[in-house]
């Protein structure tokens, strides 16, 4: 819903709130916290340390736009538009493994398993090699295959976005 219009270019008329009112590139607050004050990238796990029994990256997290983050899905009106967990995946990727639309297939990570269906994207949708499931299904409970121990070394945020997984199809 759109509540008021929409402004853009806000920073014309009220500065932005830091020192200078300008944007920072640097952070005063995590150097003055030990961390470096300019962001420094470091590649993500799965490309530091790569390993090909898990060739490819889940992420998880993504909303429904149905749902408010992982609630209501108790509601039986949404239920008849997303009735079962899905693993969303590219078309290309899903022609190599031999999986169709809404088949059974398991996601195994080093952490674990879980089974679920598949759910073949638009091309455009999703990048090859990638895979995404929808968080707050106790049907296909996503933290059981993610990592617990894996965390953003300063807000401690959990590894969600990549972890190494592979599908096997379910015969």
């Amino acid at each position: 819903y759109l509540y008021s219009p929409v402004k853009y270019e806000k920073y014309k008329e009220r500065p932005f709130p830091t020192s200078t009112g300008k944007f920072d590139f640097s952070s005063s607050y995590l150097k003055e916290a030990g961390y470096q004050e300019l962001p420094e990238y470091y590649p993500p796990r799965y490309l530091s340390h790569p390993n090909k029994e898990y060739p490819f990256v889940l992420i998880t997290g993504a909303r429904k736009y149905l749902y408010y983050h992982s609630r209501y899905r108790n509601i039986a009106r949404f239920l008849t538009a997303l009735p079962v967990p899905e693993v969303e995946i590219h078309p290309e990727d899903a022609k190599k493994i031999g999986i169709g639309d809404k088949e059974r297939v398991r996601i195994i990570s080093e952490i674990g398993s879980l089974e679920i269906q598949t759910k073949i994207m638009h091309e455009k949708e999703i990048l090859p090699g990638v895979l995404q499931i929808t968080h707050g299904w106790d049907e296909a409970n996503v933290n059981l295959i993610t990592y617990d121990l894996i965390n953003d070394p300063i807000s401690g945020f959990p590894l969600l976005k990549a972890i190494p997984v592979r599908v096997e199809k379910i015969d």
